[in-house]
Formats: structure tokens, C-alpha cells, sequence
């Protein structure tokens, strides 16, 4: 019997879309192995589960990028960063289509445009580590934290990345011709996640943050990423 092919990505975001803010920032991390991911989770609740005994956070709710101290953050992180993580950047001072920065809908249809091709990045990433086989059916689980996936339409966001991924696209709108890197059948399934209640999502948050804090502070990254986007 075929071995299934699974793709586990999940994404949260820190930062805006819009002329006050510099930078978009959406980062998380993705796995082949659902055993592989389950142990991430464990391990990853049992630190986070002794950090927040803390007294410091005793009166917060969650523990995320902008509520952890310092030496506490770095400690997740480099709990994270062992496993395969992935970002993309929007500098928002770089963006020539000023109506991305202003329109509710602009905003939306922008993101899952990058978001799209951040997943693409993943599997071409994955493939040529011989992790993936573009000949075999794949199914894509993609988990999102609910607030940064509120305005993507997560519907049009599916049909967006199966497309990009199976047939094909040009896109007029950002001057952007891709082919298809997939040749069987793939399944998509989005999930929209309570930060509160999802570990994976903590910890996507934890890597957007770390991503948004490097940039602000020094203009590059600093950390290692395994697949990174920038845009425009």
C-alpha cells in the first residue's frame, strides 16, 4: 500500500498591513511526520508549562512573543528552530500598489497571494530534500491562528494555493507567472485556531514575533530559517 503523503504547515503573523507599520511578518513551522509533530507538541508544552509557573506570568493569559521575557522567549526558540521553520516578510514602505495598504479587500487578496507562495517555497523546499514526491497524492493541512485569518477568506485562500500548486498561474495583478510543481491529486484543509488553545499556533506566533523583532531592530534576520520569503 502507498504511504501516504502528509504536509502539516502552521502559520501566525505578527505586524500590520498597512503605511504605519513597517513590516507583515508570517511564520510558523511544517512538518511531513505527524509523529514528528505530536513529539514537538509534547515537548514544547512541558517547557512552556514550566515557564508560565513563573509568578511574572501568573496574571497572563498567554504566553506570546510581546508577553515573555527575554531569556524565556530565546528558550522556546531554540526549542523551535531544531525543527523545519518558514516565514515571509511584506515590507510595507516597498509596495508601489498603494490600495493593498488601504483597502480591506486589497489587504486580504495580498495575503493569501504571499501566503500562497510561501507554501509553494515549502513543498519546492521539501521536494528537492526528496521529503516529498510531486508524482504522489499529497494532503496539506494548513493550521492558522483565527485573528490573522479573519480577512483571508480562507476558502478563496484553498483554492488559490491548489491552483498555484497544481495548475498553474498568471497573475496580472503582481506581474507573476508560475507552473504547476504538483502532478497528482492534492487535498487541502484549512483550519482557523484559537492561539489560546493550540500549541503549534504558540509557537508560530513565537517565530513571527522573533522574525518582526529582528527586522525592526536591524533590518535582517537572525535566525535560521529554513524557507524564506520576502515581498514585494
Amino acid at each position: 500500500m502507498e504511504k501516504e503523503q502528509l504536509l502539516y504547515v502552521s502559520l501566525d503573523d505578527n505586524g500590520k498591513l498597512n503605511k504605519k507599520e513597517k513590516y507583515l511578518v508570517y511564520a510558523g513551522l511544517f512538518f511531513t511526520n505527524k509523529k514528528e509533530l505530536e513529539r514537538f507538541k509534547a515537548v514544547y508544552k512541558s517547557i512552556r508549562n514550566n515557564i508560565a509557573k513563573k509568578d511574572i506570568y501568573q496574571n497572563i493569559d498567554e504566553l506570546k512573543g510581546h508577553t515573555l521575557e527575554s531569556k524565556d522567549r530565546l528558550r522556546l526558540l531554540r526549542y523551535i528552530y531544531k525543527f523545519n521553520t518558514a516565514g515571509l516578510i511584506v515590507d510595507n514602505s516597498q509596495i508601489t500598489k498603494k490600495d493593498i495598504l488601504i483597502s480591506k479587500n486589497a489587504k486580504g487578496r495580498y495575503r493569501d497571494y504571499v501566503i500562497k507562495l510561501l507554501i509553494k517555497d515549502i513543498i519546492i523546499h521539501l521536494i528537492k530534500e526528496g521529503k516529498l514526491n510531486p508524482h504522489k497524492k499529497l494532503t496539506l493541512i494548513i493550521n492558522m491562528d483565527q485573528e490573522s485569518s479573519k480577512t483571508n477568506g480562507k476558502y478563496k485562500l484553498d483554492e488559490g494555493i491548489y491552483e498555484e500548486l497544481i495548475k498553474g498561474i498568471i497573475n496580472y495583478n503582481y506581474g507573476f507567472t508560475s507552473i504547476p510543481i504538483l502532478f497528482n491529486e492534492l487535498t487541502i484543509k484549512i483550519y482557523s485556531q484559537n492561539s489560546k488553545d493550540s500549541i503549534i499556533i504558540q509557537a508560530s506566533d513565537l517565530i513571527a514575533n522573533n522574525i518582526w523583532r529582528n527586522m525592526i531592530k536591524t533590518g535582517e534576520i537572525n535566525s535560521g530559517i529554513n524557507v524564506l520569503k520576502k515581498f514585494p
